[in-house]
Parts: structure tokens; sequence; C-alpha cells
């Protein structure tokens, strides 16, 4: 039996870009890692800022005395906030493809949960 082969590292989209806006990634295996739960945990502020945005916006449209400047603003960080919802949505797809293609390459009886019965089982 050769050395046991760690799987592929997987390439998880990051939610910022780098200085020039181009797309960031985060090479692992380790969904627990530092930079992973870093990840995460901008994911659900920038979640929760969009949640927030959308309620003003909504509050903003509601009101018929709004400005111009107001539906500029509101329109201005939606944008922004669509943008980021976007880009988790793009990671976590990213994410799932990869689960679903590896569970794909495991070969039958590779399932640690599933149940497994030695082949004297079978007659």
């Amino acid at each position: 039996m050769g050395p046991e082969r760690k799987p592929a590292a997987k390439m998880r989209l990051l939610p910022w870009t780098s200085e020039l806006g181009k797309p960031c990634y985060l090479r692992t295996n380790d969904d627990d890692g530092v930079l992973a739960m870093l990840a995460n945990g901008i994911e659900d502020a920038q979640l929760c800022t969009a949640k927030t945005e959308l309620r003003s916006a909504e509050a903003v449209l509601a009101n018929p005395l709004s400005s111009y400047g107001d539906m500029k603003y509101a329109v201005l960080r939606l944008t922004e906030v669509l943008g980021d919802a976007l880009r988790i949505a793009d990671s976590r797809w990213l994410r799932l493809e990869d689960a679903r293609m590896s569970d794909d390459a495991e070969e039958p009886g590779d399932d640690p949960e599933g149940p497994t019965l030695p082949a004297e089982a079978f007659g």
C-alpha cells in the first residue's frame, strides 16, 4: 500500500476583492481554518447589512416626501449590497459544485456513513 493521498485543495471565492477589484480566492481543504472562518464572518455581516439596507430602501420608497438624493443613496447602497450578495451566492454555489463533484468521484462503499457489509454476507 502506498502513501495516503490527500484530496486536492479546493478554491474558495472570498467575500472581498483585491485592491485592483479582482476576485480573491483561498486554496484550502480546511473549512475551519482562520481565513475560512474570517470569510464566513464577513459573509454573515454582508448579508446582515443587505437586509438592513433593503429595509431602509423600502422606507425611502414608501415615503412620498423622499428626495432625489435619498433615492439615489438608497440605490447606491442596494447596488453595493447586491454585489456582495451575488459574490456570496457564487462562492457558495462553487463550493456546492465541488462537494457534488467529489461525491460523484467516490467509489461505492467509500462513504464512511453508509452501510458496509463483508462479502461473506452475500453468500
